[in-house]
């Protein structure tokens, strides 16, 4: 496996601000501006949201409400004016980019499972949805990184491993045609995803491939980082950023969303907010003039042809999960303690303790570990705890959080997966029995046992 190799570091001459808000929880806000050229003018497409708490049922809340704007910009007195926006979807996060010179908008919506993805044709007015096969054996994800190459549309899924995808634009039917190992698999320890995290659309350059991502270490911490994939698999990395005035006004979140070419030089949009999401806070988007990452470099064609000509992938290797509850995420039915999740009758209501892992796993068996202590004898029942696939209603596995006289314990559960999916493990806490959570560990089971038996 080639080694990652570094590059120049980002590095902004001019930063125009697009938009830039305070919002409180329960109002609309638009976020995630991005951008590509339009002969003279820039398309614009955004998200517009409502800004609510999240939850394990975020998106079937009332509350929940995002969809995606566009708009064009062009400039009048050294400004840039925006004309009237449009609503064109539901959904998330859009992605302008170029097709075969058409301005294109790829819109994650995660409530439409077998389609979670939207391909939107803004000069034809048409609109296709991305199918993912199950049979592909991993999910869909988010932040996708579209571009185009002789007429079909790739993304680049994600980059442990570093994946594509090839669709058709007109029917929306896809297959993998890449997948390789380019040492990227950093999880973090709040979520279990790989750090490195998609963002912009990607240039077809110098033979290869060119994109920008961000680096999430924290839910509010995300920073700008440059790539490129040459046809001979090496992976050229630039972490340093110059973005660092934008954190030193306290914006913690710093994603691009696209990356382009306008009137000759290379452009960055940026979204920005104080930290995750979910709260009341600063949201701002910018354009961004950058010096390139690389030099300019001629495009070989036939090497990146041969790239993305697909002809097989590795079957994805099961993987271990582990997550300490500190890092999980609970609600009324307890608090976080020296790195664990904690519930103590009459100061904690019955409810979810923790909700771990979601971390994508391959197809086959695992046997998940929750460790755990509460009060009581061996017949009380302090809580309740399910295993299951995120967005899926039925478990693959639960029971009783037995009393262990407040020693620390082990629920052994094996369940099995017939597809790749996102594995959640909820712990309840009951109210009875003061109950205390330390870690969550998923590995894969070669003993294959029968799904959701307990052990």
């Amino acid at each position: 496996m080639p080694e990652p190799v570094a590059a120049a570091p980002l590095r902004p001459r001019r930063l125009v601000t697009v938009h830039d808000r305070y919002a409180e929880l329960g109002e609309l806000v638009d976020v995630f501006h991005s951008f590509c050229p339009d002969g003279e003018a820039l398309v614009c497409a955004f998200r517009r949201m409502r800004l609510a708490s999240p939850g394990q049922d975020y998106l079937v809340r009332p509350a929940y409400f995002s969809e995606v704007h566009v708009t064009t910009l062009r400039r009048q007195g050294g400004a840039l004016v925006s004309g009237l926006a449009r609503r064109l979807t539901d959904g998330e996060d859009p992605r302008a980019f170029l097709l075969d010179g058409a301005p294109m908008v790829l819109v994650h919506r995660p409530r439409a499972r077998a389609t979670p993805y939207r391909l939107c044709d803004l000069r034809r007015g048409t609109a296709v949805d991305l199918a993912v096969d199950p049979a592909w054996g991993f999910a869909a994800g988010k932040n996708w990184q579209p571009f185009g190459f002789e007429g079909r549309l790739y993304v680049v899924h994600g980059f442990a491993p570093l994946r594509v995808l090839a669709f058709d634009p007109v029917t929306g039917r896809g297959e993998p045609v890449l997948e390789r190992d380019v040492g990227l698999d950093f999880p973090a320890h709040y979520d279990g995803y790989t750090m490195f995290r998609g963002g912009t659309a990607v240039a077809v350059a110098g033979g290869g491939l060119a994109g920008l991502g961000h680096m999430t270490t924290e839910p509010g911490r995300h920073v700008p980082f440059a790539w490129r994939l040459a046809p001979d698999g090496t992976l050229a990395l630039g972490l340093g950023s110059g973005f660092q005035p934008l954190a030193d006004e306290g914006l913690g979140v710093v994603d691009p969303t696209s990356w382009f070419v306008w009137d000759g030089r290379w452009h960055v949009g940026l979204s920005c907010s104080n930290r995750g999401w979910f709260s009341a806070q600063r949201f701002a988007s910018f354009l961004a003039e950058i010096d390139p990452p690389w030099p300019a470099a001629a495009g070989d064609t036939v090497a990146l042809r041969a790239m993305l000509a697909g002809g097989g992938r590795p079957p994805a290797p099961r993987r271990r999960a582990f997550q300490e509850a500190g890092a999980m995420r609970g609600e009324a039915g307890g608090r976080t303690q020296d790195g664990q999740r904690v519930a103590i009758p009459g100061q904690h209501a019955p409810g979810l303790l923790a909700l771990g892992l979601g971390v994508v796993l391959a197809p086959g068996a695992y046997l998940a570990r929750i460790h755990f202590a509460a009060a009581g004898p061996p017949g009380a029942v302090a809580g309740r705890w399910t295993i299951g696939v995120r967005g899926e209603a039925v478990a693959l596995a639960g029971g009783d959080v037995p009393g262990t006289g407040d020693r620390m314990a082990t629920i052994a559960a094996g369940f099995a997966l017939p597809a790749a999916a996102a594995v959640e493990v909820a712990v309840w806490f009951g109210g009875g029995v003061a109950l205390r959570l330390t870690d969550i560990a998923v590995d894969p089971d070669d003993q294959n046992p029968a799904p959701g038996s307990a052990r």
